[in-house]
């Protein structure tokens, strides 16, 4: 059957169905077709916003900092507020796991805003760890611990429930434990917002 139809099909089920409820919290799909988010205030930012900012970010440190020359000229007080939150939720998860092998902080050069699924031919077994962007979390969970998930994993000191796991994993159109590759997926600190699912 095309992936294409799977998915297409998988999400029209969601948003006819609601989402399904992960205890205090829903799961949707969006309307964009890779988007998983848990319903919150928080948003996640958008491409766009990632884009306008990244030049203004700095890690030292191991920490994110706001170079405020660099800001663009059109940056409203909105918009600025956002960014020092963002960063300050970032900055947090780092500070929170230093000693933490599979957390590591990317600079702003390094960046990636891919928020699309990539179709490969071929799967890997991937790797589990955690990427953490000025903007969010980079989480890579490879094929064995998705497929063999009990009631969730932590990968950095991050908790991934299993409901969320499924959620996310069926965005590709497969379900947990016949997955097949390692996956890897966009975050705000603590979940709260989840897109761009991709293989490993």
């Amino acid at each position: 059957m095309n992936k294409k139809y799977i998915v297409s099909s998988l999400l029209l089920l969601l948003s006819i169905s609601g989402g399904v409820s992960l205890g205090t919290a829903s799961v949707f799909a969006s309307s964009a077709p890779t988007a998983v988010a848990v319903k919150s205030d928080e948003v996640a930012p958008s491409s766009d916003f990632i884009i306008k900012f990244n030049d203004s970010i700095v890690l030292e440190n191991n920490a994110f900092t706001i170079d405020y020359s660099k800001l663009p000229a059109d940056t409203t007080a909105s918009e600025l507020s956002q960014l020092k939150s963002i960063v300050n939720e970032n900055n947090l998860v780092l500070k929170n796991n230093t000693s933490n092998q599979s957390v590591q902080a990317i600079s702003p050069q390094e960046n990636s805003t891919n928020l699309t699924v990539l179709a490969r031919s071929k799967y890997h077994e991937g790797s589990n760890y955690v990427h953490v962007y000025w903007w969010g979390l980079r989480i890579g969970v490879k094929k064995s611990t998705i497929n063999s998930i009990g009631a969730g994993v932590a990968i950095g000191g991050i908790w991934l429930p299993q409901p969320l796991l499924s959620k996310i994993v069926s965005t590709a159109g497969v379900v947990l434990g016949a997955v097949p590759g390692g996956i890897v997926f966009n975050s705000t600190p603590g979940l709260k917002s989840v897109w761009g699912m991709e293989w490993q």
